[in-house]
């Protein structure tokens, strides 16, 4: 079983010793890729992170109105096919750019708690 969760993207500033996380039945799917991967990039880069996902096989669109504690804007990325979180987490972030993304496959949950 899967679970997609709708992460918040949290700053660097925050220290977290475990990770938790709730969802409700919704999120729970066979296979990753149901839902949009944020993915949190510099705002003059944007144009540019989008074209390298594009090149990942994925549509990214903005998130209108919205923008990050940092200051960043965030990207929803859609069309993927995630067989591999960990390989796709690593070739996102390594875009010039992105700050981080919503797939944490190198740092999972602790705990999960579905609704």
């Amino acid at each position: 079983t899967a679970y997609e969760i709708m992460p918040s993207l949290v700053g660097s500033e925050m220290c977290i010793r475990d990770s938790l996380c709730i969802a409700d039945q919704s999120k729970i799917v066979s296979k990753l890729g149901s839902f949009p991967i944020p993915v949190e990039v510099l705002s003059q880069a944007r144009s540019f992170v989008a074209r390298k996902l594009m090149t990942l096989g994925g549509i990214a669109k903005l998130r209108h109105d919205f923008i990050t504690d940092q200051g960043n804007e965030i990207l929803d990325l859609t069309g993927m096919t995630i067989d591999d979180p960990i390989s796709l987490e690593t070739k996102i972030n390594s875009i010039p750019g992105v700050v981080d993304n919503g797939i944490f496959g190198l740092r999972k949950a602790d705990q999960i708690f579905i609704g």
